[in-house]
């Protein structure tokens, strides 16, 4: 299987969307993906740093002119170009793929429905902004975002929300694993300041301004690439204040270095997942207004102390305080927010594509399908309604069920032909009674346990019912073969898996 990650970074994007790609991209290709970036340069583009991990990458072409950023929210600047025009760029570089994960502010269903009905492949999009999709897979690893803030935005679209899918390298589960062991009392504190790999408003210079005036100085580590536009006064100012402050430019064991601290103060982009599952409290300072919702959460769950630039010299101090005063309370809540597997959730998600057997979402386009499929006598034989509704009620229904917030309705697929349905209607906040038939040509091949199997990769989190005629033994042998318990003659359930 061939994943085009489609994403860029610079001074004025950052490097966060490219971090974040290069965690999923390192999983996927430990499960023998092929896989490769598409990217376009720019100033610190991290293009060389993406080859250095090993992977292979496609250069866009640059421009000869290019649309300049107005302002931090002009994100359609981001491209240099029109989605349009990036997606044709796109599609000459790959040729062909199986899947294309894209993670980039400035991209939006126009880009998305291009590449999707060219390349003929599945699309997962990173987003943490709720925008309009035209993709399969939705991620958004923000603290509480819920998956119907998508629903309400996209067509109806399967979305991985909240820090339960953060991005984090396996090796944040290993260092949390040992930080979870160590005892909370008697701690001397070690503090990481961290602003993003360029901090383009030299916020570093002013937290260290600040530290240097506390009564008390705390041991900190300063993390700043060297390609940093402000690079030199910071290290200036370090190098003055050895006695407390050190630097460091770049680690690949950031896992490693963050356990090795107590405090962090930085931006609340994507290493707030990476410091919550550590057990790393945190003052976030927003350098973005699309960073204030991530503030105001980790300060919501406990987690963090939250600050504006403008306030760094006069709150500082006091912040430190409180945080060290209510340390091991906010330790604990960072703990209890993010467990660092959010990686593996997300392959799980996007092995299922990986398969002749594939899923896609029913549109209204299918309605005289389904309706033939179930008058069929088979389809029907063990149905609730044994009955064939008239193609008005059918219609009527089945609009219905296409346009339901609530509700999941599937094709299911091998090899391209359509072949069956598989749905999921809400009975309450947390369970689902699902329903499955498959047309009868396709029986007796392992499929429905196969589709079974999908279900549960894409929805971990729910309970499911299914009900099941007395009389229906292949039925009942199916479901209990997925690991559905019986709970009476015609009842079975599944319980969360996670």
């Amino acid at each position: 299987m061939r994943i085009a990650f489609r994403v860029d970074a610079s001074n004025i994007i950052g490097s966060g969307h490219v971090m974040r790609c290069l965690v999923l991209a390192d999983e996927l290709r430990a499960l023998d993906y092929s896989i490769i970036f598409v990217m376009r340069p720019q100033e610190n583009d991290l293009i060389d740093y993406v080859r250095y991990r090993g992977f292979e990458v496609k250069k866009l072409n640059i421009p000869e002119e290019h649309n300049s950023v107005q302002d931090e929210n002009d994100y359609s600047t981001w491209l240099q170009l029109s989605e349009y025009d990036d997606a044709e760029d796109f599609i000459k570089n790959v040729d062909k793929c199986d899947f294309v994960v894209v993670d980039h502010y400035g991209i939006n269903d126009t880009w998305e429905l291009k590449v999707k009905n060219t390349l003929e492949c599945p699309i997962l999009a990173i987003d943490d902004l709720v925008r309009r999709h035209q993709v399969d897979l939705i991620l958004d690893q923000t603290v509480d975002r819920n998956s119907f803030e998508y629903a309400q935005e996209s067509d109806f679209i399967l979305a991985m929300t909240g820090t339960r899918y953060a991005l984090l390298r396996n090796d944040f589960s290993k260092f949390r694993a040992k930080q979870c062991d160590i005892a909370n009392a008697f701690v001397t504190h070690n503090v990481l300041i961290s602003m993003g790999a360029i901090d383009n408003f030299d916020v570093t210079s002013k937290v260290l301004n600040a530290l240097k005036k506390r009564k008390t100085l705390l041991n900190c580590t300063v993390l700043l690439n060297s390609s940093a536009p402000h690079f030199h006064e910071v290290t200036n100012f370090i190098n003055n204040n050895s006695h407390w402050v050190r630097h460091i430019d770049f680690t690949e064991n950031i896992a490693e270095l963050m356990s090795e601290h107590t405090i962090s103060i930085g931006a609340p982009g994507s290493t707030s997942w990476e410091r919550v599952c550590l057990g790393l409290p945190s003052i976030v300072i927003p350098l973005a207004s699309n960073q204030e919702q991530i503030c105001e959460r980790l300060v919501m769950h406990n987690c963090s102390l939250s600050i504006k630039i403008s306030e760094i010299e006069k709150n500082l101090d006091d912040c430190i305080n409180k945080l060290i005063k209510n340390y091991l309370e906010m330790r604990n809540a960072c703990l209890n927010l993010c467990d660092g597997r959010g990686a593996e959730r997300v392959v799980n998600r996007i092995s299922i594509f990986n398969k002749n057997i594939k899923l896609r979402i029913a549109t209204s386009e299918d309605i005289e399908k389904v309706y033939l499929w179930q008058t069929i006598p088979e389809t029907r034989r063990y149905s609730n309604n044994p009955q064939i509704p008239t193609f008005v009620e059918h219609k009527k229904w089945m609009t219905e069920k296409l346009i339901s917030k609530n509700d999941y309705f599937y094709i299911i697929k091998i090899n391209e032909i359509d072949i069956g349905v598989v749905r999921l209607d809400k009975k309450s906040c947390s369970i689902f009674v699902i329903s499955i038939f498959i047309i009868p040509e396709f029986h007796g091949k392992g499929i429905a346990s196969e589709v079974l199997s999908i279900i549960n990769k894409l929805f971990p989190t729910i309970s499911i019912e299914a009900t099941v005629k007395s009389q229906n033994i292949s039925s009942k042998k199916l479901f209990k073969k997925a690991g559905y318990k019986e709970i009476s003659e015609e009842l079975f359930l599944r319980d969360k898996i996670e």
